[in-house]
């Protein structure tokens, strides 16, 4: 996003130009510096919330596996095993698939 503020840049610095003297010109220079900073700022935050999120589902999903392994025990993880090795062995060759 901090890229596509600069489709704003030409307009902005045209009605600078275009008010060249005026006080206005320079508040329209001052409230595009403050936008972009903005934005930057903001894209920056969202950035930071969406990696937070990306570590926090893979830290769930390590968790609920983890929590599998110790609910099943050792025994019932290697029952577990065999039996998905089994519902997909043979499965290929009868252009099944893996289920």
């Amino acid at each position: 996003m901090p890229e596509d503020i600069k489709v704003l840049f030409t307009p902005t610095d045209a009605a600078v130009g275009g008010l060249a003297g005026f006080q206005a010109a320079q508040a329209i220079d001052d409230c595009m510096e403050a936008w972009t900073k903005a934005l930057r700022s903001l894209a920056g935050m969202v950035g930071s919330t969406a990696d937070a999120v990306g570590s926090s589902a893979k830290g769930f999903t390590h968790e609920d596996q983890e929590r599998r392994k110790a609910f099943l025990g050792p025994t019932l993880q290697a029952s577990a095993h065999r039996a998905s090795t089994r519902r997909t062995v043979g499965t290929e060759h009868a252009g099944l698939g893996a289920p």
